[in-house]
């Protein structure tokens, strides 16, 4: 059985508990919305990797025909709402940046 801090993912001073949907800081806690969950779980696999555009909409929308077709728009939309999750919950050392025309990446500032 595994221990539940071993099941938490870790990116700096960020933390989320996948079966909870819980992103944690120093400053607080949110329980991510089902698209907001499905961004920060796949980012937070890989932190500082570069996860594909079409990778992210596709873990939001797993069937491609209930794909909305400003899926770009409603994605820029969810990471924005998980970088403002990030600094109510006191995250000033983690960030989600973007590959400009491939990507975004989580990332530890300072490495």
């Amino acid at each position: 059985m595994l221990d539940v801090a071993e099941k938490l993912m870790k990116c700096g001073s960020l933390e989320l508990d996948p079966e909870t949907r819980v992103l944690s800081g120093p400053r607080g806690q949110v329980r991510l919305a089902p698209a907001a969950y499905a961004i920060s779980e796949r980012l937070m696999r890989r932190p500082g990797a570069v996860i594909e555009t079409g990778s992210l909409i596709g873990a939001v929308w797993p069937d491609p025909d209930n794909e909305p077709e400003n899926a770009d728009y409603i994605l820029k939309n969810e990471i924005k709402r998980i970088r403002g999750f990030l600094a109510l919950a006191g995250c000033q050392n983690v960030s989600i940046r973007c590959e400009r025309t491939i990507g975004y990446f989580i990332e530890r500032r300072g490495q």
